[in-house]
């Protein structure tokens, strides 16, 4: 089954576009129930109780598919259903002043809502479903309805009111869905400009973003943050010896180790290749607790590059604090970035502090 689901472009995750095609089934179900009661406590008809029950039938056999996964399938019968019971009403069944023609005028916006986009069928299927709406919306609208039914005007106000209802309630639906969907890709466009592909931290862009608004803040409120910037010794070799894939897994098991070494209000992103850059904010004199701790931790950590083998790693790195004397946070960076480079020149695996203290 996952198979065939699969070659017709499903996947077994329920996407938004297939809940919204539970929702508006559900909903149709309902509209069914009160047009049944209706048909039969008022217009007293023994053959639209009939249609109406089929219909409900042929609803809920959709919620059949749905519950198999087969969502093209009850797409189309939610779709064409409801295409063919407005016409059934607006057309053979009650008078123009119901207003049953409206409904004709949801049916592509629902379509477009159930209906996935990138995929072919389902975007064949709104095409030819808006095609055939539109010709019955000129038909209806052309063509003298039949009117098999009398209803007094009071009955007519009664449907004409349930039409303007549904109507709006299906266009709300049809805005919310909009707005959700425009959310929902805004924060993804969001979470993909400022995380790392690779180990899925924070990237330059959040780096200098929050960077420059710490250094606001400092200058404001006298908050202070210090600023680390780290290297891995040697990166280069492990990604010669052993392959860029074990040096891709070593980078996010880094990222994994100095997250769970820093607290919930400092930030870690990937500041380019195998340097790391750590914000840590408003700290009073555990700075250098909390960069010990990262310290032995990655020293500590065996990097496994098969069941039996592993390797373990050292880094510089380059630590500033802010103070007065930085123009801005570029400059805090320049300048961190210094520190950094007289580690490594200086013997690596050794963190240099802006004050001169070194650990080694």
């Amino acid at each position: 089954m996952e198979h065939f689901l699969e070659k017709l472009g499903y996947s077994n995750k329920l996407s938004v576009k297939n809940r919204f095609a539970y929702i508006i089934a559900g909903v149709g179900i309902m509209q069914l129930i009160l047009f049944l009661l209706f048909y039969i406590f008022i217009v007293d008809s023994n053959i639209l109780v009939i249609q109406t029950v089929i219909v409900f039938v042929v609803y809920s056999s959709a919620l059949v598919f749905f519950k198999n996964k087969l969502f093209y399938f009850g797409k189309i019968i939610v779709v064409l259903v409801m295409v063919f019971q407005v016409f059934l009403l607006s057309w053979v069944w009650f008078p123009k002043t119901t207003y049953f023609m409206m409904y004709f005028f949801v049916v592509p916006p629902l379509g477009f809502i159930v209906f996935d986009l990138e995929i072919k069928r389902e975007k064949a299927s709104l095409i030819w479903i808006s095609i055939i709406v539109s010709g019955l919306i000129v038909f209806t609208g052309v063509v003298d309805p039949i009117e098999k039914l009398t209803l007094e005007s009071h009955f007519i106000q009664i449907l004409r009111v349930m039409t303007i209802t549904m109507t709006f309630f299906v266009q709300l639906l049809v805005f919310y869905f909009y707005a959700f969907t425009l959310s929902k890709t805004t924060k993804e466009l969001r979470l993909l400009a400022n995380t790392d592909a690779l180990t899925n931290v924070s990237n330059r862009r959040v780096l200098f973003d929050q960077g420059a608004l710490l250094y606001d803040i400092y200058h404001k409120y006298n908050k202070t943050f210090t600023l680390m910037i780290l290297d891995l010794d040697h990166f280069k070799v492990i990604n010669d010896k052993y392959g860029h894939p074990i040096g891709d897994k070593v980078l996010k098991e880094l990222t994994e180790l100095i997250s769970k070494s820093i607290r919930k209000q400092d930030l870690l992103c990937r500041y380019g290749g195998e340097e790391f850059a750590i914000l840590l904010k408003d700290l009073k004199n555990n700075q250098k607790l909390i960069i010990n701790t990262i310290r032995d931790k990655i020293a500590n950590h065996r990097f496994y590059v098969n069941e039996k083998e592993y390797i373990q790693i050292t880094f510089s790195a380059g630590v500033i604090t802010c103070k007065e004397n930085y123009s801005d946070f570029i400059d805090l960076v320049v300048n961190t970035d210094k520190l950094l480079y007289k580690a490594k020149a200086t013997g690596r695996n050794r963190i240099i502090f802006d004050s001169g203290d070194v650990i080694s």
